[in-house]
Protein backbone atom coordinates (compact mmCIF):
# COMPACT_ATOMS: atom_id res chain seq x y z
CA UNK A 1 0.00 0.00 0.00
CA UNK A 2 2.94 2.37 0.72
CA UNK A 3 4.55 1.64 -2.49
CA UNK A 4 1.28 2.04 -4.33
CA UNK A 5 0.96 5.29 -2.67
CA UNK A 6 3.98 6.68 -2.83
CA UNK A 7 3.52 5.73 -6.95
CA UNK A 8 0.83 7.68 -6.83
CA UNK A 9 2.61 10.78 -5.36
CA UNK A 10 5.41 10.24 -7.88
CA UNK A 11 2.10 10.52 -11.03
CA UNK A 12 0.67 13.75 -9.14
CA UNK A 13 4.02 15.04 -9.29
CA UNK A 14 5.36 14.15 -12.64
CA UNK A 15 5.41 16.97 -15.38
CA UNK A 16 7.23 14.66 -18.70
CA UNK A 17 4.11 12.99 -20.13
CA UNK A 18 6.06 10.49 -20.54
CA UNK A 19 7.58 10.32 -17.20
CA UNK A 20 3.34 10.27 -16.44
CA UNK A 21 2.43 7.48 -18.15
CA UNK A 22 5.35 5.33 -17.32
CA UNK A 23 4.19 6.37 -13.92
CA UNK A 24 0.66 5.97 -13.84
CA UNK A 25 1.42 2.03 -15.85
CA UNK A 26 3.40 1.36 -12.62
CA UNK A 27 1.01 2.66 -9.96
CA UNK A 28 -2.24 0.26 -11.96
CA UNK A 29 -0.02 -2.81 -12.01
CA UNK A 30 0.48 -2.37 -8.09
CA UNK A 31 -3.27 -1.27 -7.79
CA UNK A 32 -4.14 -4.41 -9.49
CA UNK A 33 -1.91 -6.43 -7.32
CA UNK A 34 -3.27 -4.95 -3.94
CA UNK A 35 -6.92 -5.91 -5.73
CA UNK A 36 -5.79 -9.60 -6.16
CA UNK A 37 -4.31 -9.71 -2.42
CA UNK A 38 -7.46 -8.43 -1.17
CA UNK A 39 -9.32 -10.86 -3.35
CA UNK A 40 -7.14 -14.02 -1.66
CA UNK A 41 -7.64 -12.47 1.96
CA UNK A 42 -11.42 -13.06 1.40
CA UNK A 43 -10.87 -16.40 0.18
CA UNK A 44 -8.12 -17.70 3.06
CA UNK A 45 -8.06 -17.54 6.82
CA UNK A 46 -5.17 -18.21 8.59
CA UNK A 47 -5.10 -19.41 12.48
CA UNK A 48 -2.20 -18.63 14.27
CA UNK A 49 -2.28 -21.08 17.87
CA UNK A 50 0.75 -19.93 20.43
CA UNK A 51 1.34 -22.17 23.21
CA UNK A 52 3.69 -20.97 26.11
CA UNK A 53 5.56 -23.99 27.61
Amino acid sequence: MEQYQAKVAQVNAATDPMEKEKLTWEAKALEEQLSAWEQETKQHTIILWLETK
